[in-house]
């Protein structure tokens, strides 16, 4: 039990109107002795009066008592009803909730867990409101899917400042239940929201109707890709793909870049599902590409199309299946140095790497000793050195820094501190082949603390092979080791001849390669690492005979060995890292694909870079199908800093495109686009698509169960839930429940009546 104190008046003012009512008291009782009253009638008149005098202080003082009790309580049970299932479902006339009302409500399991639980009920759709059963029935459809980890988060906070209204100092456990397709729109994935709440979901999916068929094939429905790429880069484009039938398809998506024919592939569609392809191509020419995506079932028919001499009947036959759109193709490159002591085979087939990627750029020094240099250059390098270089302003244009078989204690001094400060400073990249002068460069600190290995006396020596070698787990989800049809390719490659192997990595670096019969007191010996040291990005590579992928390793299909593909891969991947914002790239997705008209869609913009962009701004526009533009304001998110939305009213059917830009300080970084279609609301009032998926992954990740209506085992009233002891907060307002006043108004009318009867008044 508790006291505390809401004073009704500043306590100064207290103190003073205490001050003037004792004085009062005490003249009250000066005059009372002096007109004679008896000794026993003063004495319990001014007890009255004291008494009175101190129930006006406490009035004024506003005591609160507070204390608690145990009580038993029901748990508590969340029904999340997802708005959006409030529209009519063809053939059906009633709307697929009402039907799962219905079913709540004949099959007794409503009944049951309002006897089992303490039930709110709350209606799913960007947010989340508070509703009853009859309130569920007269909603207006939601036009789109909820947000689920934002509903969520709303009826948690809901029932939560519930409980503290009804005095509970702790809220009761909770379980959901969730009424909903799976199509979830919110960037949120609810599986953390609810696990973050400790509340178990359990899925209630809607009952499967039939469906009307369509005259509709499968279609591409909606499709991101970047509005800018650097040439040579790979460009990678999201295709949403929709199969209208029941049954399972295979179509040949085609890519055309500027009406030429660059990409075929085969994908295969579900029956009534929506899937995402991507696509990846690697633009050869600089400008303004015009590109095509074609959904088809024979090439050759669409080549002939494309082809037809008659220009009007082609744009006729190909215009409903047609999706267009542009990227503009940059030809900035990557400026890279490399260092070699020696005429090595790596130095050979790295050069030859460089000369033909169009992204990069390189210059190299190759020592002829002496202290003299053979210089090697691209023709389009920005960077022109006309010696060795020796200072922070010769090296400060270089993106990439390689360095072979050198001796650093033979540069000069201010290069190697140079070199140091550009990478944990400036935040650029260093990738260090090893070689027999390794120990050199590790007697250099300031290149030594770069590293991602610890390298001893033993990494001095190479380890002669053949070395077996494999790709870590990490390695395989790095960027170095990405593209490839199959991942068996990397798990085919040859051994190495011999390896330069580390200690042991540092505590931040990943390990990407590594030796699978040779260890040392740390596990597998080391061949390739890579870590983040300041701000820039240091690769380390083991061996000098990686060269051997290039003669001995497994050809894509596309004729690229694995040394080619790991350096295309690598050298993008250490030119990524740098802290320029112009390496940020902005992705755009929407809350759907298959969008409705007359509905608001949700557009994010989702800025990925390594280092912060810069007082980042993002304007967009969105060109509609009659030509018109409309501006696009975007806001950041409150939960993600470098995710940014906005909404807008889709009134207009056909296809719509919206490009947005990423501004840092006034100046443009990068571009994203994507593009929709809007079909008319009858369309996909037919589409009664289950995620079922998706539903079950929510319940099984959250500790909660999917409902099977057959099976009333698999209901949250299968088991008799714990009943709750919880500590219920009781309070006693003296002044608002007028307990002092009162008493201060008997006490005084007790005192006048005395008075009045002694003939005191």
């Amino acid at each position: 039990m508790t006291l505390s104190w809401a004073p009704v008046l500043p306590v100064t003012l207290i103190v003073l109107l205490t001050l003037i009512v004792s004085s009062a008291l005490a003249a009250g009782l000066v005059v009372m002795r002096r007109k004679g009253i008896a000794r026993r009638w003063f004495w319990g008149l001014a007890a009255l009066r004291v008494v009175a005098v101190a129930l006006f202080v406490l009035c004024l003082a506003g005591p609160i008592m507070t204390f608690s009790r145990t009580e038993t309580r029901k748990p508590v049970l969340l029904m999340l009803f997802d708005q959006s299932l409030a529209s009519p479902a063809a053939p059906v006339e009633s709307s697929r909730l009402d039907r799962e009302l219905d079913w709540l409500q004949g099959s007794g399991l409503w009944a049951a867990v309002q006897d089992k639980y303490e039930v709110y009920t709350f209606a799913m759709h960007a947010d989340a409101d508070a509703v009853d059963v009859d309130q569920l029935r007269r909603l207006e459809a939601y036009p789109g899917p909820a947000r689920y980890a934002r509903a969520l988060r709303t009826a948690w906070n809901h029932i939560r400042f519930d409980q503290a209204g009804y005095g509970l100092k702790q809220t009761p456990p909770t379980r959901a239940v969730m009424v909903s397709d799976g199509h979830d729109a919110g960037p949120e994935d609810i599986v953390e929201t609810a696990r973050r709440f400790g509340i178990p979901i359990d899925i209630l999916a809607p009952e499967e109707l039939p469906r009307e068929t369509t005259q509709r094939d499968a279609a591409i429905v909606g499709l991101f890709a970047p509005g800018r790429v650097r040439l040579g880069a790979e460009a990678r484009f999201l295709v949403s793909l929709y199969q209208f039938n029941t049954e399972p398809v295979t179509k040949t998506l085609v890519l055309l870049e500027d009406d030429e024919v660059v990409l075929e592939r085969e994908v295969r569609i579900d029956g009534r599902s929506e899937q995402s392809v991507t696509l990846s191509w690697r633009p050869t020419s600089v400008g303004m590409r015009n590109y095509s995506l074609f959904l088809t079932d024979d090439p050759e028919t669409l080549a002939d199309e494309f082809n037809n001499d008659d220009e009007e009947e082609a744009d006729r036959a190909l215009s409903d299946r047609e999706f267009r759109f542009h990227v503009r193709v940059d030809d900035q490159r990557h400026e890279t140095l490399l260092l070699e002591n020696s005429w090595r085979w790596e130095f050979k087939f790295l050069r030859r790497i460089l000369e033909d990627d169009p992204l990069f750029s390189f210059s190299a020094f190759l020592e002829r000793g002496a202290g003299s240099f053979v210089q090697f250059s691209d023709p389009e390098r920005r960077v022109r050195l006309t010696g060795f270089p020796r200072t922070w302003a010769e090296l400060e244009g270089f993106d990439i820094f390689i360095i072979g078989d050198v001796q650093p204690r033979q540069w000069p001094r201010t290069m190697v501190m140079a070199l140091r400060n550009l990478v944990m400073e400036n935040g650029k990249s260093l990738i260090v082949l090893a070689g027999p002068s390794l120990e050199h460069i590790a007697a250099v600190p300031e290149l030594a603390e770069l590293l991602p290995v610890e390298l001893d006396r033993a990494a001095m020596a190479p380890r002669p092979g053949p070395i077996p070698i494999e790709i870590s787990v990490d390695g395989m989800r790095a960027p170095f080791f990405f593209s490839a049809e199959d991942r068996q390719f990397w798990n085919d490659l040859p051994a190495l001849d011999r390896i330069y192997a580390p200690l042991r990595k540092k505590p931040a670096a990943t390990i990407l390669v590594q030796a699978t019969e040779v260890a040392n007191e740390y596990g597998n010996l080391i061949v390739m690492a890579e870590h983040t040291v300041g701000r820039g990005r240091v690769l380390y590579i083991g061996t000098d005979t990686l060269w051997k992928w290039q003669m001995h390793g497994n050809q894509t299909t596309d004729g690229n060995t694995p040394y080619e593909l790991f350096w295309q891969q690598a050298l993008r991947a250490m030119a990524a890292g740098h802290a320029a914002p112009g390496i940020a790239s902005l992705r755009l997705r929407s809350d759907r694909s298959s969008v409705v008209s007359g509905s608001r869609l949700t557009l994010y913009a989702e800025i990925v870079s390594d280092a912060q962009v810069p007082s980042p701004e993002i304007q967009g526009e969105i060109l509609l199908p009659d030509e018109r533009s409309q501006s696009l304001m975007f806001t950041r998110s409150p939960d993600n800093p470098s995710i940014y939305t906005t909404e807008f009213l889709v009134n207009h059917t056909g296809r719509h495109h919206v490009e947005a830009t990423l501004l840092s300080q006034q100046a443009i970084v990068t571009e994203s686009m994507a593009a929709f279609d809007v079909v008319p609301r009858d369309i996909t009032e037919t589409d009664i698509r289950l995620r079922k998926g998706n539903m079950q992954r929510i319940a099984s990740q959250t500790g909660g169960r999917f409902l099977e209506r057959d099976d009333p085992q698999s209901w949250p009233t299968a088991s008799v839930p714990e009943m709750l002891q919880a500590e219920r907060l009781r309070s006693l307002d003296f002044w608002h429940h007028l307990i002092l006043p009162v008493l201060l108004v008997l006490v005084l009318g007790f005192d006048w009546l005395l008075r009045l009867i002694r003939g005191y008044v």
